[in-house]
This record gives C-alpha cells, structure tokens and sequence, in this order.
C-alpha cells in the first residue's frame, strides 16, 4: 500500500489550495529504467483526467490517482517531503526498486 507521510501530505493539501486551477487530485506514475532504478513522477490533475482504470486511493484531504501500469511500483512506496540545505521537494522511495516478478 502506498504510504504518505505527514509532511508530505499536509504540503501537498497547501499546494492545491494555492492552486489557481481546480484539482481533482494527484497522479503518481512510476517507469523502470534499470533492474535497479524507477523513476516517479507526481503531478496534479484536474477533473476529467482521471481514467477508469486508474487506482484511487483516498487520503485526508485529496485522492492520488495510480495508472495499471504503475501500481506493481507505487505499492509499498513511501512518498515524502524533505528540507534540507540543497533545497526541497518531494521524494518517492521504496524498499525494493523492482516488485517481484517484475523485469526491468
């Protein structure tokens, strides 16, 4: 199951209130570019973006919205928002880079 941090989740809730566009929620995708490495993406959709295959999962205060083909690497990931001296930003991890069963 997809994990959002607090942090991460109350930054998310303040950017779709400062928002200037209606959002319907967020979209997390995820590619494999190596045995080793996936990569995510997250970005804001507005209504009549969301498809019905799309997973949804509620959180407090907004859905994230995960396509069939990046749910194998969105489950079990953890979504975080981070500060630190270089800057800030989200940050997606997970335990294994690739599920079982998955090639690269």
């Amino acid at each position: 199951m997809l994990t959002i941090t607090d942090g991460a989740r109350e930054k998310v809730v303040e950017l779709i209130g400062k928002s200037p566009n209606p959002v319907q929620g967020l979209r997390i995708g995820a590619k494999s570019v190596s045995p080793l490495k996936v990569d995510y993406r997250m970005a804001f959709i507005s209504g009549g973006q969301e498809d019905d295959v799309d997973q949804v999962i509620p959180f407090e205060g907004f859905d994230v919205y995960v396509d069939p083909e990046s749910q194998a690497y969105v489950n079990e990931a953890v979504v975080d928002y981070v500060e630190g001296l270089t800057g800030s930003g989200f940050k997606i991890e997970r335990p294994r880079s690739l599920p079982e069963g998955v090639d690269g």
